[in-house]
């Protein structure tokens, strides 16, 4: 696999502050149900360490909502711009 840029998916600290906005995290539990979760396998998915035919990359990254609540939290990423990125790059859906 060929390493893609991400561009705007570095501007993400982890800080966690969009999880208690995130509602498939609030549901779940689930890391890779987060925004920052998906923004991982989203770099993971540029980087080319990931399979963008993995059923498991595909459903967390199906799950979000769209609802873009997430980006009340954030200082600088767009987890919603990343997530359409990723989707028309890699046809995870």
């Amino acid at each position: 696999m060929n390493a893609r840029p991400l561009p705007g998916a570095d501007a993400c600290v982890h800080c966690g502050l969009c999880l208690q906005s995130c509602p498939t995290y609030l549901a779940l539990d689930e890391e890779n149900d987060s925004p920052r979760g998906r923004i991982v396998l989203m770099k993971g998915l540029a980087a080319g360490t990931l399979d963008p035919a993995d059923d498991a990359v595909a459903l967390h990254l199906d799950r979000c909502l769209g609802c873009r609540a997430c980006e009340s939290a954030r200082s600088e990423e767009h987890t919603s711009e990343l997530q359409s990125h990723s989707f028309i790059s890699y046809a995870v859906f």
